[in-house]
């Protein structure tokens, strides 16, 4: 094992990890540009409830609920070079976000987040 390789794969996967509690912490202060500014320019928010926004600037539209509250855990992120996927528990209250990130000039950005596998249809993949 390469440990300067590992050591890189743990800090991209805090880095996500970072990246996923900063898009709730937004989402909840309904801060729409902070949170927005999350996601790549060609970046996909993706919800079975309200559809699907593309682009930074359609997403950073977006009205957030005024009583949601984001809890996620349990993630399991793969990193693969400047690509990872990853799959979260969230408590909202209760589905799968499934999302897809990239790092981009040294910051992990969202490229995609699909809201829409949840337990109920028990979905728990996307494509991209």
């Amino acid at each position: 094992m390469d440990i300067e390789r590992e050591l890189q794969r743990l800090k991209d996967v805090e880095a996500i990890i970072r990246l996923r509690s900063l898009y709730c912490y937004y989402a909840d202060l309904k801060d729409c540009d902070n949170w927005a500014n999350l996601f790549t320019e060609d970046g996909v928010f993706e919800t079975d409830v309200f559809g699907i926004y593309k682009g930074r600037e359609t997403i950073r539209a977006l009205q957030h609920l005024p009583f949601a509250v984001h809890y996620v855990m349990n993630p399991i992120i793969d990193v693969d070079g400047d690509r990872a996927s990853g799959k979260w528990l969230l408590f909202e209250p209760c589905s799968f976000p499934i999302g897809k990130s990239v790092s981009r000039s040294g910051a992990w950005r969202n490229m995609r987040i699909n809201t829409g596998a949840s337990m109920a249809s028990g979905n728990s993949s996307t494509s991209s």
